[in-house]
């Protein structure tokens, strides 16, 4: 398997340290909430229907073996080096696998567990990086897509399912949009966000939740056909399908 030996993450290279990946990181996919119940008297597992998944985990071994911006192999500037790769290995932001030029992965939480020096100048450190069960295209399928009052679009989706951001915008006289048989209404004289995935709506700073009458989970786009038709009153646009693919 071709591995480049990188990965960045919030647009910092681990080669800028003097780190090399040594393996491709290993993925622990995300696991349904409910694993389901087990029925006396009956084989099986009795499962849930909850698509609900907790979050998802990429684990990486690099080896530190350069100090980065040192002139040699010296006791301190493998400890300055170390220094630096403990600040940057914090807080969220997004993580890119190096063979894989075009999605990335949104971290929630950074666990360095494995740091270990075993000489002089050469070490190994082990990382767990808590993530968004979804490998997020860089590129969205479908972006900045109008469809216009009254108007109708079908496309297919090669991806997974995915919750988009939208903009609805409304006349006098309100508006609805029908996204996949599952119709939204928006009151009259309207312009704002829709956004899927954190289950909001708004404009600006102002929140626009009673302004629309929706629910969330059912206004995502599908792998497969979909199609959006709006009435008189509304104009949609899909400002971002984020899609990708469910890890």
């Amino acid at each position: 398997m071709y591995f480049n030996g990188a990965i960045k993450f919030n647009n910092v290279l681990s080669s800028s340290f003097g780190l090399t990946v040594t393996e491709p990181p290993r993925i622990e996919h995300s696991a349904f909430q409910e694993e389901g119940e087990l029925i006396p008297g009956k084989d099986g597992h009795l499962f849930s229907t909850d698509k609900h998944k907790g979050s998802a985990a990429i684990n990486v071994k690099m080896a530190l073996h350069k100090p980065s911006n040192a002139s040699g192999y010296t006791s301190a500037a493998y400890q300055t080096a170390r220094r630096s790769i403990w600040s940057w290995l914090q807080g969220t932001g997004n993580l890119v696998i190096g063979d894989v030029s075009d999605s990335h992965y949104e971290v929630q939480r950074v666990e360095i567990t494995s740091d270990e020096r075993e000489l002089v100048n050469y070490g190994t450190i082990e990382v767990k990086f808590t993530v968004y069960p979804y490998e997020f295209l860089d590129t969205p399928t479908k972006q900045n897509v109008t469809i216009s009052a009254s108007g109708s679009s079908t496309f297919t989706l090669s991806t997974d399912d995915c919750e988009p951001l939208y903009e609805v915008t409304t006349g006098s006289g309100g508006g609805t949009v029908t996204i996949n048989e599952y119709t939204v209404n928006v009151a009259a004289s309207q312009s704002f966000n829709v956004d899927v995935r954190r289950r909001i709506s708004y404009s600006g700073n102002t929140d626009k939740s009673n302004k629309i009458s929706i629910d969330y989970e059912k206004a995502g786009l599908k792998k497969g056909s979909n199609t959006i038709s709006t009435n008189s009153g509304m104009t949609f646009k899909i400002v971002s399908s984020r899609d990708g693919y469910k890890i």
